[in-house]
């Protein structure tokens, strides 16, 4: 098993003798010249090796075939880890690079990438669509007129609740779809009421073109997976094909699980479902999303992005396994789940596509974050992701005791 960032000593000695029931006491440090080298926080790793004991239990539990997560606290990756099969009929496991599908947490980079664009000042969220696209239509013409860039990417179109999803998954022109957008009637003016969409939420990949003059999947490399070193991060279904470490989609039968083929389904759409990446590449883009790369996107940009634009308390599946929380809003391509005042909103996403189901969740105010993929429709992202935070909140504050009372006044 491979556990990056984790001494087994120190979590071996931690619990030994009894720290984690004891007030922390600074920890001694070594001397090398005038440099002084701290210990790492031995409760940290005994919430990371008890986190990884869980995950394990539920991958058994929901008898998943494979998956991979990753985790990142106080702007560090502590953790990148994959369990079980990428290929359950050879017996090919998963590691850090086994790639994944990730479904609609490509909302999410949709989101960011046009923020990157909002922070070199080549769009702003507030932009009418028709500025960019002028062709572009609503069967309402002031609603034409009004529709923004935000109301894309928090699905506040107006549009019927997913409009025309059938017809991508059939693999139609985008741009017949595009077009046929214009026919529908509207269940509310731009901004009105929350109606989550692919074919609309597509419309973003036209509008980055337009304001850049490239397109949307050149914008990922170049704005996103190349500056973050994402090297197994793509952005169709050839490279994902054509990969030699692919966790593949899994099927269950009388034999039980079974890899499946990779389908086209949303890679037709990028934005609202065509992302592929492996666990590695999803570590460093937590990073980014704890605001460790000011220089591709701003704090206040990601704030915009994160800022809740409208109410989704009515869709209780995307909190229903959460303790505490109390409300849910989307802001632009993310869900932000309330918690108790104080403690901090999560940024949170999940997804579904072609087997594989993945999720996401990021707490900025407490500086950490978690990404699970995994390749068969189990539960095993739905359940992790709770039992995570869950059992953050049974060690946070010894974890931040134990850091005040061995700061180092050098570093």
């Amino acid at each position: 098993m491979n556990l990056k960032y984790i001494s087994s000593f120190t979590i071996w000695l931690g619990l030994f003798l009894g720290i984690l029931d004891k007030d922390p006491t600074p920890a001694p440090t070594t001397e090398i010249g005038i440099e002084s080298v701290q210990i790492i926080n031995p409760i940290k790793e005994a919430f990371i090796a008890e986190f990884n004991s869980e995950a394990q239990k539920i991958l058994r539990r929901v008898n998943q075939p494979g998956a991979a997560i990753a985790i990142v606290m106080d702007s560090t990756i502590v953790y990148t880890q994959g369990f079980g099969y990428a290929n359950k009929k050879t017996k090919e496991k998963v590691n850090e690079s086994s790639v994944f599908r990730i479904g609609s947490l490509s909302k999410g980079f949709a989101s960011i990438l046009s923020g990157v664009l909002v922070h070199e000042n080549q769009l702003h969220f507030d932009d009418k669509v028709v500025d960019h696209l002028p062709n572009f239509t609503l069967c309402d013409e002031k609603c034409t007129q009004d529709l923004e860039i935000k109301h894309i990417l928090s699905h506040t179109c107006g549009l019927p609740y997913h409009a025309y999803t059938d017809m991508m998954e059939k693999g139609r022109s985008m741009d017949l779809i595009k077009r046929k957008l214009g026919h529908l009637n509207l269940i509310g003016k731009p901004g009105q009421y929350y109606s989550y969409q692919n074919a609309g939420y597509s419309l973003i990949e036209d509008v980055v073109k337009s304001s850049t003059g490239i397109s949307y999947e050149s914008l990922l490399d170049n704005k996103i997976f190349g500056p973050l070193r994402m090297y197994d991060a793509s952005a169709d279904r050839e490279n994902i094909t054509s990969c030699d470490n692919v966790a593949l989609p899994h099927y269950h039968s009388k034999r039980g699980w079974r890899p499946s083929r990779i389908s086209s389904k949303y890679y037709n759409a990028t934005s609202a479902g065509g992302v592929n990446a492996s666990i590695e590449d999803m570590s460093k883009w937590l990073q980014l999303l704890l605001g460790q790369h000011e220089e591709i996107i701003s704090d206040e940009v990601l704030d915009e992005v994160f800022t809740p634009i409208v109410n989704t308390k009515n869709r209780k599946k995307y909190f229903q396994r959460w303790k505490g929380i109390k409300n849910a809003h989307y802001a632009l391509g993310w869900r932000i789940l309330d918690k108790k005042e104080g403690e901090g909103d999560l940024v949170y996403h999940g997804g579904y596509v072609n087997q594989y189901r993945s999720e996401i969740a990021v707490n900025r105010k407490e500086n950490i974050a978690i990404c699970v993929l995994s390749n068969a429709p189990t539960s095993f992202a739905s359940k992790c992701i709770p039992e995570f935070f869950e059992l953050y909140d049974d060690y946070q504050e010894k974890i931040k005791l134990w850091n005040e009372a061995n700061k180092n006044p050098r570093s």
